[in-house]
């Protein structure tokens, strides 16, 4: 098989809105047709699937390393721990396995495989076969079977547990499978899309895309249904905040557990929102450019064209498939993580924490903090306590981690065990003790 090698030129253009700076690094050839890729952060390659031209595109920064060819109708691929990448093939019904920029096997699934999804918890990888209406279960490069749930299923979601979550789009429900077994099969709205699990709360966020509710799954039990915009697609989180982003035909919603907290317009999505860990953003194509979102901020919005998820590379890269059927490559901002470690305190003893003049009360021993590229002062204080480097200023060049040791002042400092105060236990223990001598004597008396 040939190999394409591809040099880019630099445009060096740079658009700076709302403090986000964003350079425009080149393009490579897509497709006007479907286009959706992966990083692999294990040998550091993009993959990206063209869809229409059967292949699927290795991607080094801004260099196509090779094309490998796949069979007829390749879509969004997996990257799974142990290596290797796996491309649904939807027009062949199978999954090519791909290591490095080899393909290495081919496997049989059922009809229209949608994105496989890995599961941590067993290993398996699922793969919903959209028009066969069962999910092929594989493990490593060997077919584990198949199990036949509701209509039209689309990609789950994985659990806490390692329950996968499977969306019956014509099913109005969500099939629950453990391994190779189903537990449950929970009615939702209509059209239900790929669900979100949201690992801080422990909830499964399911968009049903045929009416305007968010179905919210906690285990085997919908505890929450809540009324959004029309048409949501598939939700995307902030796992450093727990905010949950649900992009619908005009709005950004942001969800914070079961309650609504924000709604931006942002006129019609044409793509689920994207999370990127390496700055927090939130990216949403829509008919007016791609939007990026940090909290409930706009950011920037760049006027480019796409109907595509973007796709995260290596270092600072993203690539964002354009209607035209170019590859826009772009240069992302990088922002550090701080994170601060807390010693000294008892537990529960809320302390402070100003950094750049802005401050917040915390109640953990452990914090961390996202910061853009740039220079800040730091300060630590808690009532009736000395900080040890309690106070500095750090260069947000990289991800950090501060130590701060509280120790007490004098006599304001009140010890205490597992939120009780020793000097009160032995108080009431004494006199417990001494209620006991005095009812002993009274008793010896009256003998």
């Amino acid at each position: 098989m040939r190999k394409l090698v591809i040099l880019l030129a630099m445009l060096a253009m740079a658009v700076t809105i709302n403090a986000v700076q964003v350079t425009m690094m080149g393009t490579i050839p897509g497709s006007t047709g479907p286009v959706s890729g992966i990083y692999d952060r294990y040998n550091g390659l993009t993959y990206i699937s063209i869809t229409n031209d059967n292949i699927v595109l290795a991607v080094n920064g801004s260099k196509v390393i090779a094309a490998i060819r796949v069979p007829p109708g390749p879509a969004t691929p997996l990257a799974a721990p142990n290596g290797l990448i796996y491309v649904p093939n939807t027009e062949w019904s199978t999954v090519t396995i791909i290591n490095g920029t080899h393909m290495i096997n081919v496997i049989k699934t059922g009809d229209d495989p949608q994105r496989p999804v890995f599961d941590p918890i067993n290993g398996y990888i699922y793969v919903a076969d959209h028009y066969g209406n069962a999910i092929t279960i594989i493990r490593d490069t060997q077919l584990i079977g198949s199990i036949t749930v509701g209509n039209n299923p689309l990609p789950p979601a994985i659990g806490v547990n390692g329950y996968a979550y499977i969306p019956n789009y014509y099913g109005d429900s969500v099939t629950i499978i453990n391994g190779v077994n189903i537990i449950a099969t929970v009615p939702v709205g209509r059209n239900p899309e790929t669900p979100l699990y949201d690992s801080i709360n422990k909830l499964i966020y399911v968009p049903n895309n045929g009416g305007n509710t968010i179905s919210i799954i906690n285990g085997t039990r919908v505890i929450a249904n809540v009324t959004i915009g029309s048409n949501p697609l598939t939700p995307t989180m902030d796992p450093l905040t727990g905010l949950v982003y649900i992009a619908s035909s005009s709005s950004l919603y942001i969800i914070n557990g079961t309650r609504i907290i924000a709604e931006i317009g942002i006129g019609n999505a044409t793509a689920a929102p994207t999370y990127d860990s390496r700055n927090g953003f939130i990216y949403v194509p829509t008919n007016r450019g791609l939007l990026i979102v940090s909290g409930t901020t706009i950011m920037n919005n760049l006027t480019l064209t796409t109907s595509s998820q973007p796709i995260q590379g290596a270092l600072n890269y993203l690539y964002v498939p354009l209607n035209n059927g170019s590859i826009a490559i772009l240069s992302m901002p990088r922002y550090s993580y701080l994170t601060i470690k807390e010693t000294g305190l008892p537990i529960g003893h809320a302390w402070n924490l100003t950094i750049n003049g802005t401050s917040q009360i915390i109640n953990a021993p452990l914090t961390m903090i996202r910061l853009p590229p740039g220079t800040y002062e730091y300060t630590a204080t808690a009532s009736g306590f000395t900080a040890l480097n309690g106070s500095g200023a750090i260069k947000a060049m990289g991800n950090y981690t501060i130590q701060i040791t509280f120790t007490p002042q004098g006599n304001h400092y009140t010890i205490q065990i597992n939120g009780y105060n020793p000097i009160l236990i032995v108080t009431v223990a004494a006199l417990i003790v001494i209620l006991i001598i005095i009812v002993a004597l009274l008793l010896m008396r009256r003998k």
